[in-house]
């Protein structure tokens, strides 16, 4: 879809149809699909149809420490890469006390 095609679908008020018919489109590609690679394509195109991943293009939240989080996973990361399964353990057991 063009760009002059969406700002006219917004200012003519038919983008909520058209996005309201994507959204039931997905649902159905979802619930015949095959394979589950089709279901996951469909079901990635519903999350960002209904918003559901604007999250994951900002982590801060209010209900959990985004940098503390990014920062353990970038330790286990660098533990995995390493092939220390040892220490990786040891910060889930620590992690899960502090």
């Amino acid at each position: 879809m063009s760009l002059v095609s969406s700002v006219w679908q917004w200012g003519t008020g038919s983008a909520r149809r058209l996005n309201h018919a994507e959204i039931e489109a997905e649902y159905a590609k979802m619930e015949t699909a095959e394979t589950y690679e089709e279901w996951l394509e469909a079901a990635t195109r519903l999350d960002e149809l209904e918003g559901g991943s604007a999250w994951k293009r900002d982590p801060k939240s209010p209900h959990y420490d985004s940098e503390r989080i990014q920062k353990r996973l970038n330790e286990m990361y660098k533990l995995e890469a390493e092939g220390d399964v040892e220490n990786m353990l040891f910060l889930v057991a620590l992690w899960n006390v502090s």
